[in-house]
């Protein structure tokens, strides 16, 4: 969609174009939501609200279009017209060369800028590595039965292992620290981890959490919701005793991802298209400002009027 943008003559508009795009929800998006419609809400509901939540993302892309023409992009107007070319044969050695353009762009986006966040995101979930914790675990694997019987318990400490791992790592630590910002939205601190996880990727989240939960690996899927997550999400309790996630707080952390700017490839093709960081920085920027504003709010008057309690 950024790269389409290309096609418009007049540079304002082109640039209110890359700087909306990135709120139509993508299939990165998917897996949380469907995660989160699963666990906390029936079938019904879920078709509906899946829809609003697409919606969402294309009336907020048009006001705030409006707005940057109104404000940083304003000057100029341009009519809602757009001359067609002739239509002609496609030409293979065309088609190729197209190709091979768009290829070896996605190659330089994936092999720099998403490797590196990729890197980043992952270093700092996996150190440091308490030798605590796997002496710990070796303890409780050595007692158990050997042989097939005893595979499901070592699948279980696996799973409990990585999660004391992560818990215990810089992004966890980060994580409880950013925590309070988004703590008006219901969010605790493991969904702030989800959050910073999911930088390279949205998706990512859903691993996260798994991983949190202690559930071993669970796909982020867009047609299904992982059953033992679904569970854990329903189960999860404060130290108050009070459910760490409900209704209310699913649809405020699926408004923050249909409208927070989660996605380094983007802002790498932001940054590439517009030759400057000072519209990728300003997209991240409003994007996140918003989506913590529209979380916040949806918590706070849902709380208010005594929804999700």
């Amino acid at each position: 969609g950024i790269l389409g943008a290309r096609i418009l003559e007049n540079e304002r508009d082109r640039l209110a174009t890359i700087l909306v795009a990135p709120l139509m929800s993508c299939s990165a998006r998917l897996p949380v939501y469907v995660v989160m419609l699963a666990a906390f809400f029936p079938a019904a509901q879920a078709g509906l609200l899946l829809l609003v939540l697409y919606l969402l993302g294309i009336v907020v892309a048009a006001v705030v279009a409006k707005l940057l023409r109104k404000t940083v992009l304003k000057g100029g107007t341009s009519m809602l017209a757009m001359e067609l070319p002739v239509y002609q044969r496609p030409r293979l050695r065309l088609i190729a060369a197209h190709t091979w353009v768009a290829v070896r762009s996605f190659l330089r986006t994936a092999g720099t800028v998403i490797l590196v966040a990729t890197v980043v995101v992952w270093a700092l979930g996996y150190f440091p590595r308490p030798a605590a914790i796997a002496a710990s675990f070796d303890a409780q694997r050595a007692a158990v039965v050997a042989g097939p019987e005893g595979d499901e318990q070592r699948a279980a400490l696996d799973a409990q292992q990585a999660a004391a791992y992560l818990e215990q790592s810089w992004l966890a630590d980060i994580g409880r620290a950013v925590q309070p910002v988004f703590a008006p939205a219901g969010f605790d601190w493991k969904i702030t981890v989800g959050v910073l996880a999911a930088f390279p990727a949205r998706e990512l989240v859903i691993p996260t959490l798994g991983t949190l939960y202690s559930l071993g690996e669970v796909e982020a899927s867009a047609d299904e919701a992982d059953v033992r997550l679904r569970d854990a999400l329903r189960q999860q309790k404060r130290p108050d005793g009070h459910p760490s996630l409900n209704s209310l707080i699913a649809l405020a952390v699926m408004a923050f991802f249909a409208l927070c700017s989660q996605c380094v490839g983007t802002l790498a093709a932001i940054r590439r298209e517009t030759h400057s960081w000072k519209w990728p920085l300003f997209t991240f920027g409003y994007m996140t400002t918003l989506a913590w504003v529209v979380a916040v709010g949806i918590y706070q008057v849902g709380s208010w009027m005594g929804f999700g309690l």
